[in-house]
């Protein structure tokens, strides 16, 4: 097949505009790339603020936790050692009582031994 020069010119034409548009569609997917990279290192940035943040919250919430936990602890050892000292306290009276019912019970019993005996 023997291309005229017209045909061949056409083709060459085609071929260049073909190219050029491959070189402009080649140029706008590296611009995509670039986009897409800047906000993927955008997202990627966003997420580890976001995550500092939560961690940061995180260990607010914790230190609040064991504050809370000592402060309840505390409570909890005051009122244990108030209730000590409350049973303490029944048991002396209690032991108070005994003493003087069973010494009161010794005397009436030794007075019940001595009219006996009269």
């Amino acid at each position: 097949m023997n291309y005229t020069v017209f045909e061949g010119e056409y083709m060459e034409k085609n071929l260049n505009v073909y190219i050029k548009r491959l070189m402009e569609l080649d140029s706008r997917a590296v611009e995509f790339k670039d986009e897409r990279n800047a906000e993927l290192s955008k997202l990627e940035e966003d997420s580890r603020n976001t995550l500092r943040s939560i961690e940061n919250i995180l260990e607010e919430a914790a230190l609040m936790a064991k504050q809370e936990h000592d402060r309840i602890m505390e409570a909890a050892k005051l009122q244990i050692k108030e209730m000590d000292e409350a049973a303490d306290r029944k048991l002396k009276e209690l032991q108070a009582y005994y003493e003087g019912f069973r010494e009161s019970a010794a005397r009436d019993i030794w007075k019940l031994l001595l009219d006996i005996e009269r």
